[in-house]
């Protein structure tokens, strides 16, 4: 089995955090729980995880990941639609212990539907990777047909889950591909579908404008769940005052994880906040919150070398980091990266980067 020391130097690193700031939250009276969950998920789990993508690396082909990606992307909006109905018409079609496995539940607002599935978090990384695939020109792109099939079925699911941090994800995700198609020279490769792709972000922006100016609609639910999200009374503009707050009690090294503030979000999880930046500011402080940020660059620098390479599968990693960057923008108002379904896409962040570090490696010297 080939093994790659960044997929190792990754976790580890993920690990060391964990347990440190862990260690300070204790301090500053974290909730036990909280330190627990945050230590099975980087520690445990990222045990875990480096056994796998190590296995990954070394026996499993790239385009195994790509296909997976194109699953979910039908799979996910299929169990959604059908639980959407389901719950609608009251036809208790599907079992309850299904239900509250996938926490699948749905809000029936005038002008809006609100859809609080788990799983409907991952369409941040999916849908932004589809549009990439049905954008670029690339060896890679096999499967187009179901690959469009995706990105339509979760570009519907998209649009009636209310998630309005996936509205602004999706209307933006064309402009990352020009960015990072000029960033790792694939722009060249842009193909005349990503004018279908710029076509439904322009949609996007115009639903929001015609809403905005005619009479009619200018109070519509879909208008004011928007308008809401900027709001001081929404939940993240209130809990926003009480982290910084916090923040500035501790602005060094951070209170610590697991610690909470005067704002109570969750009965069951205290310590949970949507705005995963402010928290990780206020967990880690200005100097853990560098540190991290430095460590995560360095592998999204590493991944995006490898998707200028030119190597056989650098295409995925093209792909891959659009829908990252997807999820990232997505994390600042949901606690996504405190998941463990999210360290699943996370992991493949040491995995690009590792294949870039292995073509230097294999890659012929020049004689001087």
């Amino acid at each position: 089995m080939k093994f790659n020391y960044l997929i190792l130097i990754f976790y580890l690193i993920l690990a060391i955090f964990s347990v440190v700031w862990s260690i300070l939250g204790l301090k500053n009276g974290a909730y036990v729980g909280g330190v627990l969950d945050n230590f099975k998920l980087f520690v445990v789990w990222s045990f875990i995880f480096f056994v796998i993508y190590t296995y990954i690396y070394s026996e499993i082909d790239l385009s195994f990941y790509h296909r997976v990606i194109i699953i979910a992307g039908v799979v996910i909006p299929l169990i959604n639609f059908v639980g959407m109905a389901d719950s609608y018409y009251a036809i208790n079609f599907i079992p309850i212990s299904m239900i509250e496995s996938l926490d699948m539940r749905f809000g029936f607002h005038e002008g809006y539907i609100q859809v609080a599935s788990h799983n409907i978090g991952s369409l941040f990384i999916i849908i932004p990777y589809l549009m990439a695939v049905l954008s670029m020109n690339d060896r890679e792109n096999s499967n187009r047909k179901w690959s469009a099939i995706a990105l339509i079925l979760s570009l519907a699911l998209a649009v009636l889950s209310g998630r309005r941090a996936l509205w602004l994800v999706i209307a933006i995700t064309p402009f990352v591909i020009i960015f990072l198609g000029i960033v790792t020279n694939r722009f060249v490769k842009i193909n005349n579908k990503f004018k279908f792709v710029f076509f439904i972000s322009l949609c996007l922006f115009g639903l929001v404008l015609v809403l905005s100016l005619f009479g009619e609609f200018s109070e519509s639910g879909t208008l004011e769940h928007m308008k809401s999200a900027i709001s001081a009374e929404d939940e993240r503009s209130i809990q926003y005052q009480y982290l910084i707050s916090k923040f500035i009690d501790y602005p060094f090294f951070g209170s610590g994880i697991g610690v909470g503030v005067n704002y109570l979000r969750s009965y069951e999880s205290p310590w949970l906040y949507e705005l995963t930046y402010v928290v990780m500011l206020m967990s880690l402080g200005v100097v853990g919150f560098s540190l991290f940020s430095i460590f995560f660059l360095v592998f999204i620098f590493l991944a995006i070398k490898y998707a200028s390479s030119g190597d056989l599968h650098s295409g995925y990693a093209f792909f891959y980091l659009v829908g990252l960057l997807g999820l990232l923008i997505g994390t600042y108002s949901n606690p996504y990266l405190l998941s463990f379904d999210f360290l699943i896409y996370l992991g493949m962040l040491p995995l690009f980067a590792g294949k870039y570090t292995q073509l230097n490696m294999y890659a012929p010297r020049r004689r001087e």
